[in-house]
């Protein structure tokens, strides 16, 4: 059954979705699971360029009284944080819930927008927050629907793999026994220079996290403090994050925030066309992920991938 609202007093759901259609977007631009955790970026359009140096070699010499410099002492990388557009639909169709228990909800005032309306929008953005989640993560242009629109985190990480720019830990099954060790041997493989910048968050599995936080209380808490629940490496400010779509899975990876990011386009809103016997609701969006520094030393990851 669909959701719905009574054809006849639609108008307070029309303004009310037109007046806070940009909004209603931003909730569901922000407010998926790992958003917090990432770097975001606002207003891109089509494309945002992100240039990335890297030091070659000493740039300091003994002096000679002539200038003389080398060549090659910097590498500059452009790298692109690319839009796709993609879109949530779903229907309003008041026909269907006439006559059923929701048959009152299906009847507000024009004047007041009803709590059945509000809850909906609010269903309608808690899907696509799900689903933008999961493409942010686990886009692949080599897949078909939706997955299919751009090149998600894993697939980035698994390309740099691929490439020789990122070497993977071995570190084989998560396990209960090993996971403080397979977590630390992983944010150890990013250079200590980048470490000491801080920001860094360590990305896995909900289960792997629990699985940390049992062995973390087990060695250590027990003698300090046992309720205290521990969401950081030991001896470090790497904070842990749950990434919902890596669930089941053994991957870990290790980046600062600043180099995760996702960026959409501001001018995203609800749009909301009355047909003959429904509603029409759409929300295009233009989305994108990039990892900025998919290299050894720069971020690290684990063969989970």
């Amino acid at each position: 059954m669909a959701s719905s609202l009574d054809l006849d007093k639609v108008i307070a759901y029309q303004a009310y979705v037109q007046e806070f259609a940009p909004e209603l977007i931003k909730i569901a631009m922000q407010g998926f699971a790992t958003a917090a955790n990432l770097s975001e970026e606002t207003d891109v359009q089509g494309k945002r360029t992100f240039t990335i140096r890297k030091s070659l070699k000493r740039v300091l010499k003994p002096f000679t009284g002539s200038y003389s410099a080398d060549a090659d002492q910097f590498d500059h990388i452009p790298r692109h944080l690319i839009m796709s557009t993609a879109t949530a639909e779903a229907n309003v169709v008041p026909s269907d819930i006439r006559g059923t228990y929701l048959g009152g909800a299906a009847l507000p005032s024009q004047e007041t927008v009803p709590a059945f309306v509000t809850e909906w929008i609010g269903d309608f953005l808690l899907r696509m927050q799900v689903d933008i989640e999961e493409l942010i993560w686990e886009g692949d242009t080599g897949e078909s629907g939706i997955l299919g629109t751009f090149n998600g985190f894993s697939k980035q990480i698994a390309v740099a793999i691929a490439a020789s720019e990122l070497t993977e830990v071995a570190t084989g099954t998560v396990t209960a026994a090993d996971v403080k060790d397979q977590f630390m041997s992983v944010y150890r493989k990013v250079s200590a220079a980048n470490r000491k910048l801080g920001g860094m968050k360590l990305y896995t599995s909900l289960a792997n996290i629990e699985l940390y936080a049992d062995k973390y209380q087990s060695d250590i808490l027990k003698f300090t403090n046992p309720n205290e629940v521990k969401l950081t490496l030991f001896g470090t400010d790497c904070t842990l994050v749950d990434v919902p779509s890596w669930e089941g899975t053994d991957k870990i990876l290790v980046a600062p925030q600043s180099a995760m990011k996702y960026g959409y386009n501001n001018a995203g809103r609800i749009k909301t066309i009355e047909q003959h016997y429904h509603i029409e609701n759409s929300a295009p969006v233009e989305i994108g992920a990039l990892i900025t520094t998919p290299f050894d030393g720069e971020i690290a990851v684990n063969d989970g991938f």
